[in-house]
């Protein structure tokens, strides 16, 4: 009788060490899209931002040439 619950203690601390390491990669995968996202759109924000001086640029050439 104590063998089998043993086993089952066991299993129970098996299933919850898989299950703990499971929501680690998915927390750390997770925060690595957040990264990814972010610095997406700082570098579609710096695009942005230099297209605008762009376009500033050309509107003073126009109007001053």
């Amino acid at each position: 009788m104590q063998g089998n619950q043993s086993t089952r203690a066991k299993s129970k601390l098996e299933t919850y060490r898989e299950r703990n390491r499971v929501e680690q990669e998915n927390h750390l995968c997770n925060k690595q899209k957040e990264l990814a996202s972010s610095q997406l759109a700082a570098e579609a924000r710096k695009s942005l931002q230099a297209q605008s001086t762009r376009d500033q640029y050309d509107r003073y050439q126009e109007k001053f040439m």
